[in-house]
């Protein structure tokens, strides 16, 4: 898995821009929420990603992150848990 992360404080100039964040970490959430039901079902990543870009984040990048947090998510849970299978 390719990504990077970015440690910084935000700190929203406008009441506005705080409301934005708060609504894009909220629509992430559910798109990774999503993308875990996704992944249970046997769904491929091609065909999740534009489910989850469609009905939450409007945004294939953010969609694509979401997914692989699911999976990443997912598998941790395996290790822990003992759920079997295979997550694409």
């Amino acid at each position: 898995m390719n990504y990077i992360t970015i440690k910084t404080r935000l700190e929203p100039g406008r009441q506005e821009d705080y409301l934005k964040l708060t609504l894009l970490t909220e629509k992430f959430k559910k798109a990774v929420e999503l993308a875990i039901r996704l992944q249970l079902r046997g769904i491929k990543k091609s065909e999740g990603v534009k489910e989850v870009s469609r009905l939450v984040l409007n945004n294939w990048w953010y969609s694509d992150s979401a997914w692989d947090y699911a999976k990443t998510l997912l598998k941790g849970a395996g290790k822990t848990a003992g759920i079997q299978g295979t997550f694409t």
